[in-house]
């Protein structure tokens, strides 16, 4: 994973101590595959303890290129820093990341992540 993803948090804040901690030891114990998911989880989760009220500057490249490694083929970075920096993260995942979330897993799921149509279905008969 290295610095791709970069957690940038405030060292004085207990709750951002944590994170950092806790997403250290899950990326050293289970070197998780799917790296751009674990990144947004534990970067989203670090944002309900800032009074800040939008996304933290220093994490928004970050944010937005892990958007778009778990939205391939989909190309969304644009389209996540361009709002992450205009409106605050409440009404971004609500109005923005919520709908092109959607939009993105749809299209995965008709045309998979190689543009195979049904590719991304298949997991459906493995069940």
């Amino acid at each position: 994973m290295g610095e791709f993803y970069k957690m940038k948090l405030l060292p004085d804040n207990p709750w951002h101590k944590m994170i950092l901690s806790e997403y250290a030891k899950y990326k050293e114990d289970y070197k998780p595959r799917a790296a751009a998911v674990t990144y947004l989880m534990y970067s989203g989760i670090s944002h309900s303890s800032s009074d800040y009220k939008y996304f933290t500057e220093d994490m928004v490249d970050s944010y937005a290129n892990a958007f778009q490694v778990h939205q391939k083929p989909c190309k969304t970075a644009y389209i996540h820093k361009y709002w992450l920096r205009k409106l605050p993260y409440f009404y971004y995942l609500v109005l923005i990341a919520a709908p092109v979330d959607i939009y993105t897993h749809t299209y995965q799921m008709v045309l998979g992540e190689h543009d195979a149509f049904l590719e991304g279905v298949a997991f459906l008969y493995r069940i």
